[in-house]
This record gives C-alpha cells, sequence and structure tokens, in this order.
C-alpha cells in the first residue's frame, strides 16, 4: 500500500497511536532492563550472603587459634619463669 491508498482517517489514526506505542515500547524495554538489573542485584546479595558465612566462620576458627596461642604463650611465660627462677636459684 502507499500513502494514497490509505484514506485520512487511516493516517490520522496512526499519527495517534504512533507516539503512545513509541512510549509503550521503550517502557516495555525499561522494564526488562530493570528486571535484569534486580536479578543481578539478588544474584549478588544472595553470593555476598555466602561469603559473609563463610568470614564467619573463619573469624571464628581465627578466634579460636588467638585464644590456644595467648594460652601458649602464657604456659611459655610460666616456664620461662620457673627456668629462671630454678638458675637463679
Amino acid at each position: 500500500m502507499t500513502e494514497e491508498e490509505f484514506s485520512e482517517e487511516k493516517l490520522e489514526f496512526l499519527n495517534q497511536i504512533i507516539e503512545p506505542v513509541g512510549i509503550t515500547l521503550h517502557s516495555i524495554k525499561e522494564i526488562q532492563h530493570n528486571n535484569e538489573l534486580l536479578e543481578n542485584t539478588q544474584q549478588q546479595a544472595e553470593e555476598l550472603g555466602a561469603q559473609q558465612e563463610s568470614l564467619k566462620a573463619t573469624n571464628s576458627i581465627l578466634e579460636a587459634q588467638k585464644q590456644q596461642l595467648i594460652a601458649s604463650e602464657k604456659e611459655l611465660n610460666e616456664a620461662r619463669k620457673i627456668a629462671e627462677s630454678a638458675t637463679n636459684a
């Protein structure tokens, strides 16, 4: 069909709907993009949650090791004092 084959009414109708259709298509594209961003954000939040749990576990292990080192250091200091006392006596 050529432009001459369209009636004035059809052309007027097309002119009236072009902008709303364009806006609708743009809105659909933006919604899809926002959904992708939301999915990415949710995935990142899950990954960060897993990393946080892993870090908590690692911190617990490190804290236990720290306490063991403190206890060992106390024992070593006590043994050193006893050895010094025995040497000086």
